[in-house]
């Protein structure tokens, strides 16, 4: 829930500065931030209560041609990666971001899950360090 709140919240953010610019995803093959202008410069968004992680579905490794035949949105692209703290409902206080970092990924830059009937895929360790900058972290 917190996350698909995070992802509502950015995407109207910059639909409402950045009018004609940016908009929000309006059918399934397109990213969840596209920029009108360019295409090639709209983004996903990803977050996660994980302290570091970035999981994304097990279709993020598999090749563009194999992506636009089994009909979901080519996933090699921009990215920028939410991470929250997780509710607890023991503290009173609010979950914070943890972290924010921005990127360019492409198939090869995700591992999926072994098993036949995993659906989970992670960024390659070198992908996270090499291919994500840091935008903020929390102190």
């Amino acid at each position: 829930m917190m996350g698909n709140f995070l992802e509502t919240v950015m995407v109207v953010e910059f639909s409402k500065r950045y009018p004609g610019i940016w908009r929000e995803q309006r059918v399934k093959s397109e990213k969840d931030l596209v920029h009108e202008p360019d295409d090639a410069f709209s983004t996903e968004i990803k977050t996660s209560s994980s302290a570091t992680g970035m999981p994304g579905n097990r279709s993020y490794a598999q090749p563009v041609e194999v992506q636009k035949r089994v009909g979901t949105k080519v996933r090699d692209g921009y990215y920028i990666s939410v991470n929250f703290e997780p509710f607890d409902p023991t503290n009173d206080n609010l979950p914070r971001i943890r972290m924010i970092r921005m990127g360019w990924l492409s198939h090869s830059d995700w591992v999926g899950q072994a098993q036949p009937t995993g659906q989970r895929a992670d960024p390659t360790p070198d992908a996270r360090a090499g291919k994500l900058i840091k935008l903020y972290t929390k102190s």
